[in-house]
């Protein structure tokens, strides 16, 4: 039967929340500000010297940054991190919603929710992210001088692996699936721990540690006796440079990924569904 109507109207009643949400705001247009201002730097270079870039530079945004630097990465991921800083998702009618829908269709409503809203937020980065390039972009579908002259010098956003063995769409589809998929699960963690502890802040703690131990163990990773460290950081996992089919010398499977973004997504499900059905709901005690 497909998604049951309940729940689709339960997830977009929470998007329509996001015109009178002010962190959704400050997300977007914060995100906006960054990925224009971090990769403005390209289509500068394309100005000055005529060289061309493909659209596809989402990657660029995902590499992953080490403390303190190239954090743009960090920031993409805070963002989201505020548009999801609400779950669960609760306000003075949620109690409402509950007695007429029941609480499993509120809290697959929920669940819905997530995928929906990490979608949009994945397509305005990238549409920024190609509205950023823009006056020097090339449609060739290669990746274009600009990035030609930049990986000559040894300072590129995105690893010469990846543009030396795949196509910029290929690139952009799959940092895209990557990406989106590591948000459907950051915004399961914050479900799944907020609802089980009925304190939002615990839920909105953990995923934000999850986004900062990507730094740190791109930091320490850089040391083989801590590269094991990759296997348990799932923002990691995100950046392409980090995966084996692209570099034989980095540290995780695809396979591995997406099985345990799988899992994880899987367990916070379950998590959700005992805690929604098993505790009182106290709308005061989650603000």
């Amino acid at each position: 039967m497909g998604i049951c109507r309940e729940e689709r109207m339960i997830a977009k009643g929470q998007l329509a929340r996001w015109k009178s949400s002010a962190p959704v705001f400050m997300a977007f247009g914060m995100e906006l500000i960054l990925v224009v201002k971090y990769l403005w730097i390209y289509t500068e270079w394309g100005l000055r010297s005529g060289t061309k870039i493909t659209p596809c530079v989402l990657a660029f945004l995902f590499k992953d940054g080490t403390i303190g630097v190239n954090l743009a990465k960090v920031m993409v991921y805070l963002g989201i991190v505020l548009v999801l800083s609400e779950a669960p998702f609760m306000d003075e009618v949620t109690p409402y919603i509950i007695v007429r829908s029941k609480r499993g269709v509120w809290w697959r409503g929920e669940c819905l929710y997530i995928w929906v809203a990490t979608l949009l937020y994945m397509l305005f980065i990238t549409i920024v992210s190609i509205l950023a390039v823009l006056p020097t972009v090339t449609w060739t579908g290669l990746w274009g001088s600009t990035v030609a002259e930049i990986v000559k010098d040894g300072n590129m956003d995105i690893s010469h692996e990846i543009v030396k063995v795949f196509y910029p769409s290929a690139v952009l589809g799959i940092t895209f699936i990557s990406g989106w998929i590591s948000m459907v699960m950051l915004g399961h963690v914050a479900y799944a721990v907020s609802l089980a502890t009925q304190k939002r802040i615990f839920g909105l703690g953990a995923i934000v540690f999850l986004v900062l131990l990507d730094p740190i163990v791109k930091w320490l990773g850089a040391m083989s006796e801590y590269r094991w460290m990759y296997w348990i950081s799932p923002i990691s996992w995100s950046s392409m440079e980090n995966w084996n089919m692209v570099n034989v010398r980095a540290p995780i499977e695809v396979s591995y990924i997406f099985s345990v973004y799988a899992g994880i997504i899987i367990v916070c499900t379950i998590v959700i569904a005992f805690s929604a059905r098993r505790k009182q709901i106290d709308v005061v005690s989650l603000q």
